[in-house]
């Protein structure tokens, strides 16, 4: 077994934060989480890869736009679009 990424979460009020570091890519990455209600935003940026992503949610909706964001610009940007629901039988 291998580690691969650790992760510390801590939350005060609406706010989460998480900073992380992939042992993989040796590199390290943040992430932003504010909740309002039924929706969530989430701002992430990967410090090594220089990848960034602003996502909302509100179940069972998610919509993610993420880019490359450095020194040479703003790569083009990608969108998704999820929908996700559990059903019990």
């Amino acid at each position: 077994m291998q580690l691969l990424t650790a992760k510390y979460t801590y939350t005060r009020g609406d706010f989460t934060y998480e900073p992380s570091y992939n042992f993989e890519k040796k590199g390290p990455a943040v992430a932003v989480t504010k909740r309002h209600g039924r929706d969530s935003f989430k701002a992430s940026y990967d410090l090594k890869s220089e990848g960034a992503a602003l996502e909302w949610n509100r179940k069972p909706f998610k919509v993610t736009v993420s880019s490359t964001v450095g020194k040479g610009g703003v790569g083009k940007p990608t969108v998704a679009a999820v929908f996700e629901n559990v059903y019990n039988i």
